[in-house]
């Protein structure tokens, strides 16, 4: 299920998100981490969100990953205090415009396997 997108910003190296739910309603912005390493548990964006005045908070991270077909995408975690749970979904690049990424839910099921192949599906 479709929740949300990124516009990739190569210019600014600042992304743009929304995410769009019947309970949330987020934008956010993901900058690349600046402690990113290759590790697989090292997130190679950070994810931030305005708080009540404005200011950048940090809600989340996204990690590179890579489909069984070869095609990469990113998982992406979000969470904050006042959330009763963390929203966890995946981006993948958009077929029609190279800037977009699409971000898809889906409940987990405890297999990484599922995640590769929804990519490759889409």
């Amino acid at each position: 299920m479709n929740i949300g997108n990124i516009i990739l910003d190569h210019d600014t190296g600042i992304d743009k998100g929304e995410i769009l739910t019947l309970e949330k309603h987020v934008r956010f912005e993901m900058t690349s981490n600046p402690n990113y390493s290759a590790s697989e548990d090292s997130p190679a964006f950070v994810i931030h969100a305005k708080g009540v005045h404005g200011e950048l908070v940090e809600v989340g991270a996204a990690w590179k990953k890579v489909s069984l077909k070869g095609l990469p995408y990113l998982t992406l975690s979000l969470d904050a205090p006042e959330w009763s749970t963390r929203l966890n979904a995946s981006a993948f690049q958009d077929k029609k415009d190279h800037l977009k990424m699409n971000i898809v839910f889906s409940r987990p099921t405890g297999r990484k396997v599922e995640t590769a192949q929804t990519a490759d599906a889409l």
